[in-house]
């Protein structure tokens, strides 16, 4: 995640961009999750909810819905399980 403010840190309801694209088979309106992981072959942390609002070949720009921590750059993401 890459953020393209001042802040170092976002929440609910800003935007970010991340190197994932149309390469990648990501969707406009697709959802996806942010986690980190805390602590090598530890469970990983999963804290927030984003929706994809922009696409490019190799990028898009994620907003964020809700998350339970700060979200900051270098924090990871992923498409959310089929359940």
């Amino acid at each position: 995640i890459y953020l393209q403010t001042d802040f170092n840190e976002i929440g609910s309801g800003h935007w970010a961009l991340i190197d994932l694209g149309n390469e990648d088979g990501i969707q406009l309106g697709q959802q996806m999750i942010i986690y980190r992981e805390v602590e090598k072959d530890a469970p990983l942390q999963i804290f927030g909810n984003v929706v994809i609002i922009d696409i490019q070949e190799k990028t898009a720009t994620i907003k964020v819905l809700s998350c339970r921590d700060a979200v900051r750059i270098g924090d990871l993401i992923m498409a959310r399980p089929n359940l």
